[in-house]
């Protein structure tokens, strides 16, 4: 079955590219895109920590969330990009925290797929569109959930969809 992560990788294909995925969970995505894309250089962000955990506690800074002990695959993830010579990394911190450490037009995409609320997509769309290079791709995943779309269509009602629930644009 084609997919999101089999999506993404045509769009990188051969050329040399800076991408970052929002929302790595497990890794699956990240995984697949960095294995299959050898002139992919990848960084994941997340927080790597139950959602219950950081929500319920109100965390809110890079610093707290740092305190809160990482989810039991993180350490193996982390473990994993080191096999990729840079090309694969990972940041745990909050996306729109994270996205101060990128320059405007500096990546030829984001795909967002972390946090679904309204908000979470809205704020995302608004931290990271910046950051994508004119003709770049901004992309995320699970345009069937409502939140998702209507943060979507507030950035751009011209957007794309493809395969898995995917929605896109170019800049």
């Amino acid at each position: 079955m084609y997919d999101r992560k089999e999506w993404l990788a045509n769009y990188v294909a051969e050329k040399t590219m800076v991408g970052v995925e929002l929302g790595v969970l497990k890794g699956p995505t990240f995984k697949y895109l960095i294995e299959n894309c050898p002139n992919l250089t990848l960084t994941g962000i997340d927080v790597f920590t139950p959602d219950w955990m950081w929500k319920a506690r109100k965390i809110q800074t890079t610093e707290d969330l740092q305190k809160i002990k990482a989810v039991k695959w993180y350490k193996g993830l982390v473990e994993y990009t080191e096999q990729f010579n840079g090309r694969a990394n990972l940041i745990r911190d909050f996306t729109t925290s994270a996205s101060k450490q990128f320059e405007d037009n500096s990546i030829d995409f984001v795909f967002i797929d972390a946090d679904h609320s309204y908000d979470g997509v809205k704020e995302d769309i608004k931290m990271w569109k910046p950051k994508v290079k004119k003709g770049g791709l901004v992309a995320g995943h699970d345009i069937d959930m409502l939140d998702v779309r209507m943060a979507v269509q507030e950035h751009n009602m011209n957007y794309d969809t493809t395969v898995d629930n995917v929605w896109y644009w170019r800049k």
